[in-house]
């Protein structure tokens, strides 16, 4: 979980995902912290979204909208295909 934090705290994602994988085993096992991990992993990202866009005066939502889908469709893709050591997980709508 220090690793987590840590990650979290530091607004990193690479870390975060890092973290989630190393400690595979313990932090899937709980349901809880498995919602509760793909909450924080949710607000990592749109912490990092917003550190993106608030250096622009004018974003435009579809194109940030169709980069999303496309880096959506990229992770899904690696999961489903094996490429990435993860899982969906279906109840919490997360890459765990």
């Amino acid at each position: 979980m220090h690793a987590i934090a840590l990650a979290h705290q530091n607004r990193n994602l690479t870390d975060f995902e890092k973290a989630l994988l190393d400690y595979k085993h313990e932090l899937s096992s709980d349901p809880t912290i498995r919602s509760h991990l793909a909450a924080l992993y949710d607000t990592l990202l749109q912490q990092n979204l917003l550190s993106i866009i608030e250096s622009y005066s004018v974003v435009e939502i579809d194109y940030v909208a169709k980069q999303a889908l496309q880096l959506i469709d990229c992770l899904l893709t690696a999961v489903l295909n094996g490429h990435h050591a993860s899982a969906l997980g279906m109840s919490s709508k997360a890459v765990i």
